[in-house]
């Protein structure tokens, strides 16, 4: 999601759009719109006024039927997609402003379901990174402060460009264990309590609970 972008956190089957340009080195991929998906061919009402672009592609992935649809249009309206399919059977307004994309193939937008986004470098930067590399949705599991749930906010209000964000908040792992990252482990059920009904105050998605060992720790004793 980018700037303007005032939809909720809790809608379903909402994903963006993907420009793949091929070329000699491989695919560029340019993020167009994160936005609803609609049923290919399929038109979603719209307010009056609402501006339109249509997007003329070479093709476009159905992800849900398995199949490409051959010589595409994909209209979208404010930050929706109204309607996606052949050429043939999209009905696009007649004062939509028309984007040619030659031979480009466009597919949903990706969605990576572990993420870290604030442990390393620049949050903002990680953000936008992730965005242009195609994913337009991420869930983040994990942080040493509430900084996740930060960045996704200022996201959703349109002051970061990044994905649309499901975040944990600070990992729950018991004191000098697993995710005991500097000093934020907890130690009993009274203090796992207190930190899950703080993260649900926060206003995390979800819980991140730490309880197996790290990977290695299989390695050295797979019993």
């Amino acid at each position: 999601r980018g700037p303007g972008d005032t939809r909720g956190r809790d809608g379903a089957g909402e994903a963006g759009i993907l420009v793949l340009r091929w070329s000699s080195h491989g695919a560029l991929i340019t993020l167009v719109a994160s936005v609803g998906m609609v049923t290919p061919g399929a038109a979603t009402p719209v307010p009056p006024q609402t501006p339109s672009i249509v997007l003329q592609a070479s093709a476009l992935i159905d992800v849900e039927r398995g199949v490409r649809i051959e010589d595409a249009l994909v209209v979208v309206a404010g930050d929706r997609i109204t309607a996606a399919g052949p050429a043939s059977k999209v009905a696009a307004p007649a004062d939509a402003r028309r984007i040619a994309l030659g031979g480009t193939t466009l597919v949903p937008g990706l969605i990576d379901l572990h993420v870290h986004l604030t442990l390393a470098g620049s949050p903002e930067a990680n953000a936008r990174a992730t965005l242009l590399a195609g994913f337009t949705t991420v869930q983040d599991l994990g942080a040493i402060t509430y900084a996740n749930l930060d960045l996704r906010d200022a996201i959703a209000a349109g002051k970061i460009v990044g994905p649309r964000v499901f975040a944990s908040g600070p990992w729950i792992g018991q004191s000098g264990g697993i995710c005991d990252f500097r000093g934020i482990g907890v130690r009993g059920a009274d203090a796992v309590r207190r930190r899950v009904e703080e993260d649900v105050a926060r206003g995390a998605d979800l819980i991140k609970v730490c309880v197996s060992g790290w990977l290695q720790t299989a390695v050295d004793r797979p019993d």
